[in-house]
């Protein structure tokens, strides 16, 4: 039964990612996993939103929609502070964590990414043009540590900026 139920979570998750995925398309932005994209990059407005929120979390006794909202912001704010691209809101691009979550018997399966995007082409238009993605599983007795996840895509935009742009690396 416990087989049964994580097979309908997931399927459920890859439903709210494929639609998401769909309704990117229909707004023209493309996607793209393409770290030179990240090249000589010095300023973005940085953002966190909780894309879906299974009201069940809550209800089970976890944190409610705003209260994680609150939460992944300051982690993904707070990992981006000192780092070697700076937060303005007023930047060209945006860097975006992106966070979904489903509830069913006891856990929580979510899925996380961290997207760039910036303005492209003629009508300048917002694009996806580099990204990194994340699905897994938490039980209820760990959902703190769910608060962390904004700091996993600050890490990953920082790791992948780093490369590209030679710093720490050879």
């Amino acid at each position: 039964m416990r087989c049964d139920r994580t097979v309908g979570v997931l399927l459920r998750l890859g439903a709210l990612i494929a639609v998401d995925a769909l309704g990117a398309a229909e707004a023209g932005a493309q996607v793209g996993r393409e770290a030179s994209a990240l090249i000589g990059v010095t300023s973005v407005n940085a953002r966190a939103e909780v894309v879906e929120w299974d009201e069940d979390i809550t209800m089970a006794g976890g944190a409610t929609a705003g209260q994680y909202q609150e939460a992944l912001t300051a982690a993904f704010v707070q990992a981006l502070e000192g780092g070697p691209v700076s937060i303005e809101a007023e930047a060209p691009s945006l860097l975006l964590c992106r966070f979904r979550t489903v509830y069913d018997a006891g856990f929580v399966a979510y899925s996380l990414s961290s997207e760039y995007h910036e303005r492209l082409g003629e009508p300048l238009r917002w694009a996806i043009t580099w990204t990194r993605g994340w699905v897994g599983t938490v039980g209820m007795q760990s959902l703190h540590e769910m608060s962390l996840f904004g700091a996993r895509c600050a890490e990953a935009f920082q790791e992948d900026w780093a490369v590209v742009n030679r710093i720490g690396g050879s």
